[in-house]
């Protein structure tokens, strides 16, 4: 969608991930879950890259204009949701 495609990818499924960042000003969790072997080989158009993976997968976007995120993890999965992302999803109902 938006010129972006999936691709697979391998140990992704039931691990961990710290993020990396790369908006300064915003917060995000510094380890999520992966369970999934798909990613998205760029960054769609009107959307920015708000953090990577160690490895260098795209692990969450943002629509630049609207509330829009993609994240590629599950906060649902956590024993306790963290409040980053609690905070975050509220936010795009607001």
């Amino acid at each position: 969608w938006a010129g972006a495609k999936l691709f697979r990818v391998d140990n992704h499924v039931n691990v961990r991930h710290r993020l990396i960042s790369q908006l300064k000003k915003e917060k995000f969790p510094i380890e999520v879950n992966s369970y999934h072997n798909w990613n998205i080989n760029i960054c769609p158009k009107e959307f920015e890259i708000t953090t990577l993976s160690e490895d260098g997968s795209i692990k969450s976007i943002k629509h630049q204009n609207l509330a829009w995120e993609g994240w590629n993890w599950h906060p649902e999965r956590e024993k306790e949701i963290n409040c980053i992302d609690t905070k975050r999803l509220m936010n795009l109902f607001n």
